[in-house]
């Protein structure tokens, strides 16, 4: 299970879970939060399924490659 959004459209998430760990909101209250785009709208391609080993090799190559570096 899991909630296929695209990545501006889960910026409420994302604002709920900080406010949640900071204590800001009632964690017992009723909170509603709007996804505003679904996953087929976006251009960006699915995450990637595939593990990596977390070292700190691996994660040098990671944003290296993401970054273009």
């Amino acid at each position: 299970e899991g909630i296929w959004a695209g990545p501006t459209g889960v910026a409420t998430v994302a604002v709920l879970r900080r406010l949640l760990a900071d204590k800001a909101l009632d964690p017992d209250a009723t909170i509603c939060v709007v996804l505003s785009e679904t996953g087929l709208k976006t251009e960006a391609p699915p995450p990637s399924r595939e593990g990596i080993a977390f070292d700190e090799a691996s994660l040098r190559r990671l944003v290296q490659e993401r970054l273009l570096i």
